[in-house]
């Protein structure tokens, strides 16, 4: 009589397990609902799913059991329903899943919040039913064993001893899926993969760890002296970060039936090539440098927004309101790419524009990607909505030249002889687009009663160019895409320095440029510079994306170790202490922020 009231009781708690591991995953799936944007072009995979249901069913078998009663089991369906509830809005309001770092960012929580409070769409009305339906059934599991002699505690905890390792088992192998240099969107990873399997990747691979560098706090870092603002009024600072952005005559001998540059080569004004991250894709590592003027050589990843707190990082953006300035991006993408829309929010930015308030995008012959003339048409809108009486700091992302190039037969470039092909016209067709779009940008400025500063960079060069490794010397070449900073003021763009520069200098050299006032972390960029072209992920394993090694390109094109002692190593080495103290959230005030006048 025994076994048989021990055999009702496990088959009843075992199926209350699964039927809450059901509703719970239940909830999750509901949860990806505003993540429809990724259906047309992402296929789901079910093996993960599944796999995420076994390890909600393994989580949720020693609650079932371990008391005896459904207490563990109601705290569970209570956390899964508000995670659930948590990521649907983050996707429904935000636009981005919910990663782990988010849980221990407060504004994160406070913004998603806000925006709760304004409606409750129905899937997050059923989310919340689901939670009240787990608590329902796991109180009628109780009065329904409640005259049942429950197994011994020993026997409880032998099951929940087995059911933690093997859950413990499945989570160390589902670990190994995806890499933080291979995931360029949570929000596309966690509908490919699920929402179970999508945080556990994000836990596995959503932090990147900082490098220290050899040295650090040995002794005082030591960072060049801030320098003044130069003009009494700030002029608006306008940064274009152009998808693709690069002169393939800089990597190699292409001869073409047209000058796919001629704009950029006529336009008067100080420009040059800055050294990005990385070669053929991965925009966030170009924006991240751009934006934070930190470099990748310390964070091996592809995609940094996803991979680093950002709350209370250092960003130019944060750095140009404490000088009084209003700040706003733009990208017409969704604000999901790269966790996008939450990372701006966090680097400072007032204002955020995304692909749903883009109007009257057009597109180049079959091009898929938004033309840079149509995007600045709405990006003009954004500027001119900017507070009049404070200076401006305007951010813009294109897409235009983004791959791929597979659309042959309406190029009006064309390579002549070695090298040429159909995706090289086509994406010097698409540059000499750009090129076009420079004009209109300067046109539009320039008849601005306000004092403007431009500064325009390619994110990094095309994947293809590695058709070019064998023609010289391309190891820094293909890095080096061009930039040019203008104004519209006579008394800015007096710059008497390097013009091939790392982009992590190149923030500081625009708003150098302006005249503003820079900390001592912006004036030793500029320092170093001057010995440095190049000085992120310099030291490249062959087949490998990043380094180990520390180091310099200097301005013949010599490789440099950060540690050896010269006037460009000490300063390298320096800088990276300096962004080091601040990826581990212990910035100097002395050299951090300048402050205003």
């Amino acid at each position: 009589m025994r076994k048989n009231i021990d055999a009702i009781y496990w088959m009843v708690r075992l199926l209350q397990g699964f039927m809450i591991a059901g509703f719970a995953n239940l909830s999750f799936d509901l949860s990806m609902g505003p993540c429809v944007l990724f259906n047309d072009n992402v296929v789901q995979d079910t093996s993960h799913y599944l796999l995420g249901f076994c390890i909600v069913l393994l989580g949720a078998m020693p609650c079932a059991i371990a008391f005896g009663d459904s207490r563990a089991m109601v705290v569970f369906a209570a956390i899964c329903s508000l995670v659930s509830l948590y990521n649907f809005c983050g996707l429904a309001y935000a636009g981005t899943v919910v990663v782990m770092r988010d849980f221990w960012n407060g504004a994160t929580l406070r913004h998603i919040i806000d925006k709760y409070s304004l409606s409750l769409p129905i899937s997050g009305i059923v989310i919340a039913l689901l939670c009240v339906a787990m608590v329902i059934c796991s109180r009628l599991v109780d009065r329904m064993l409640k005259e049942r002699k429950r197994p011994r505690r020993r026997q409880r905890m032998m099951f929940c001893a087995v059911d933690v390792a093997v859950l413990s088992f499945v989570l160390a192998l589902s670990s190994g899926i995806g890499s933080n240099e291979d995931i360029w969107s949570w929000e596309e990873y966690y509908y490919t993969h699920g929402m179970v399997m999508g945080m556990i990747g994000n836990i596995a691979h959503g932090n990147a760890k900082a490098i220290m560098p050899e040295g650090y706090g040995q002794e005082e870092i030591a960072l060049c002296a801030p320098i003044e603002a130069k003009v009494e009024e700030y002029p608006d600072i306008v940064f274009i970060l152009d998808e693709t952005y690069y002169d393939l005559g800089h990597l190699a001998n292409i001869e073409t039936d047209a000058d796919y540059m001629k704009n950029y080569r006529r336009l008067s004004c100080f420009k040059g090539f800055a050294a990005v991250p990385v070669v053929g894709g991965g925009t966030n590592t170009s924006e991240y440098e751009l934006l934070t003027e930190n470099s990748l050589s310390l964070l091996r990843t592809y995609s940094p927004y996803n991979n680093i707190p950002l709350s209370n990082a250092w960003s130019i953006v944060r750095y140009l309101k404490n000088l009084g300035y209003a700040t706003m991006g733009a990208h017409p993408e969704m604000s999901a790419n790269y966790h996008r829309g939450m990372a701006w929010q966090e680097l400072g930015f007032d204002d955020a524009w995304f692909a749903q308030d883009f109007v009257d995008l057009a597109y180049d012959a079959q091009r898929p990607r938004a033309t840079d003339h149509s995007v600045f048409e709405s990006f003009k809108r954004f500027y001119e909505e900017m507070p009049e009486d404070k200076p401006r700091f305007a951010f813009l992302i294109t897409i235009q030249n983004h791959g791929p190039y597979d659309n042959p037969g309406e190029d009006r470039v064309h390579a002549i002889g070695e090298g040429r092909s159909s995706q090289v016209n086509e994406y010097l067709t698409s540059v000499q687009l750009t090129d076009s779009f420079i004009p209109e940008v300067t046109a539009y400025f320039n008849q601005s009663k306000r004092n403007v500063v431009v500064c325009l960079v390619g994110d990094h060069a095309p994947a293809f160019v590695n058709m070019y490794h064998e023609k010289g010397d391309s190891y820094l070449k293909e890095r080096q895409v061009p930039y040019l900073i203008w104004s519209n003021a006579s008394d800015t763009l007096s710059l008497d320095l390097k013009s091939d520069i790392d982009l992590c200098a190149l923030g500081a050299y625009a708003l150098h440029a302006g005249g503003l006032p820079l900390s001592s972390y912006q004036s030793s960029l500029i320092a170093l510079s001057q010995y440095a072209q190049c000085f992120t992920n310099v030291s490249i394993p062959k087949g490998k994306t990043f380094g180990d090694v520390l180091g310099y390109i200097d301005e013949n094109g010599d490789v440099h170790d950060a540690n050896e002692e010269t006037k460009a190593g000490n300063l390298l080495r320096n800088y990276l202490y300096a962004e080091y103290s601040l990826l581990k959230g212990k910035p100097s005030q002395a050299w951090v922020i300048k402050k205003d006048r």
